[in-house]
């Protein structure tokens, strides 16, 4: 078992000496070995790198960041989110790369990033072709909901915005982007009931 913990952390180390420097390299080896998540990590970017090499490469350079504004235990599924976009669009999922780690960086708690995470993940892992973009628009948008109410109910607001994309695959994806703005002036049953109500128009 320790031969085998060892050779998959020899590779991830090859892996990620490809884009980042000795020392950046060390340093989150440090950081995913003090959390035990070396293999599930180096699995992830083997799953990655079978939808894009490029999309792979550039989730490495952003690693380090990640783990600098977050921390180990959110590597997993901030690239569970990367798979699941690439699956559908890379270039969405190359936005998701190079702004996640800011945006993850300003929710607050651990616990908000991983209730993020995984509510996106659900969005993205839709029937709709419009997936990819419905989940990033609302995961770009979670800080601002945070915001406006630290006990808002995401899923909620994430499923009436599945609803309305599968009536009209625009109007989702500008109720993701505005969805912090409607939540000030709109309780969720309410936005709820007027989605219902204009879907059953058609």
């Amino acid at each position: 078992m320790a031969m085998n913990n060892l050779l998959l952390r020899e590779q991830l180390v090859s892996l990620l000496s490809e884009r980042l420097s000795q020392e950046v390299t060390e340093e989150v080896m440090f950081q995913l070995d003090a959390a035990g998540k070396v293999s599930q990590i180096l699995e992830l970017f083997r799953e990655l790198q079978e939808s894009s090499i490029k999309l792979s490469g550039v989730s490495i350079e952003a690693l380090p960041d990640v783990l600098h504004r977050c921390d180990a235990h959110t590597v997993a599924p901030w690239l569970d989110l990367a798979i699941a976009l690439a699956n559908v669009s890379g270039a969405v999922t190359l936005k998701y790369l190079k702004e996640s780690p800011q945006i993850l960086g300003i929710l607050e708690t651990s616990e908000h990033r991983h209730h993020v995470l995984s509510i996106a993940l659900e969005v993205a892992d839709s029937d709709s072709e419009y997936a990819a973009n419905c989940a990033f628009e609302f995961f770009r948008k979670t800080p601002e909901l945070f915001f406006a109410d630290p006990n808002i109910d995401l899923l909620g607001w994430a499923e009436v915005g599945q609803e309305l994309t599968e009536w009209n695959q625009v109007l989702g994806i500008e109720f993701f982007r505005e969805c912090p703005n409607i939540s000030g002036v709109l309780p969720l049953q309410e936005v709820r009931s007027w989605v219902t109500f204009g879907t059953k128009l058609i």
